[in-house]
């Protein structure tokens, strides 16, 4: 959704720091639902070139190889896959220079 948003112009704020009940009440939320993401999406006057958490030295970015799983939670690349992780970062780094 980040990035379809950020193709049409749009950013997206992931709201982290929250009162999870308090959002909860707000929202009208019963039982055993549980929020795992409060996410903004509005027009921004500019993008920025890396993330702001990690501009802030709060959050180091993590290799893709360990963002990315084949199969199953925690599998990393099996033969075959890297053809698709080698598609994904040479998607990435396109758009990364689209917003530079």
């Amino acid at each position: 959704m980040m990035l379809l948003t950020c193709a049409e112009g749009l950013g997206v704020g992931w709201v982290s720091i929250i009162d999870q009940d308090k959002l909860k009440e707000i929202l009208g939320l019963e039982g055993a639902v549980v929020p795992i993401a409060y996410l903004c999406i509005g027009y921004v006057n500019y993008f920025h070139d890396r993330p702001e958490l990690e501009k802030a030295k709060w959050l180091k970015r993590l290799p893709l190889d360990e963002l990315i799983y084949f199969d199953a939670w925690g599998k990393t690349a099996t033969p075959g896959s890297e053809s698709i992780l080698g598609q994904v970062r040479r998607d990435m780094n396109a758009m990364e220079k689209t917003f530079q």
